[in-house]
């Protein structure tokens, strides 16, 4: 849970303009990789790797992506990864909302658990806040497999459902 709280600074620190001390290098993508879940997002961006080992791809708009991955023991049985599964929403979900709390954020759209192909489940938070006098927003997204667990927080300037609308299906359509 410290580790999604400090993924969660990171991300509110991208908002307010301040950036990791790493070296970034500047990269262009055709997908972004998030242990063994690929996302067909692509682009040039500065990636940088963050304080706890995440790793930030800067978009020259001035958004951002911070990505991170955890894996849990691997479980033998279907009934033992739907109960992981049900076990990591919940605590995705308890963290999401409470960091969205802390940063007054006003969330737009709940939380929310979507069904994948090939035995993945799709969470997500889009939450508004402002920075700069300006509307800025947070989307959280996390893919499962009951095993590993791969995370996503995009952040930027402009309407958070529209941004949401834009990330979504790219986000859902990991492989």
């Amino acid at each position: 849970m410290a580790v999604i709280h400090r993924r969660w600074l990171l991300s509110l620190l991208l908002i307010f303009g301040m950036t990791s001390e790493s070296t970034a290098e500047t990269r262009t993508v055709q997908s972004i990789g998030v242990g063994p879940f690929e996302f067909p997002i692509s682009g040039t961006f500065e990636v940088s790797r963050g304080e706890s080992g995440e790793t930030v791809f800067y978009a020259s708009n001035g958004d951002a992506i911070t990505v991170d991955f955890f894996r849990r023991p691997p479980v033998a049985t279907p009934e033992g990864r739907t109960q992981a599964v049900a076990a990591t929403a919940a605590l995705v979900r308890r963290s999401w909302e409470r960091h969205m709390a802390e940063a007054k954020a006003i969330v737009v759209r709940p939380f929310q658990q979507k069904d994948l192909p090939h035995s993945r489940h799709l969470f997500s938070l889009v939450s508004r806040v402002e920075s700069e006098s300006r509307e800025a927003y947070i989307i959280q997204y996390a893919v499962t497999d009951g095993s590993a667990m791969g995370t996503l927080f995009f952040t930027g300037f402009g309407n958070a459902l529209e941004a949401a609308g834009r990330f979504d299906s790219e986000v859902e359509a990991v492989k």
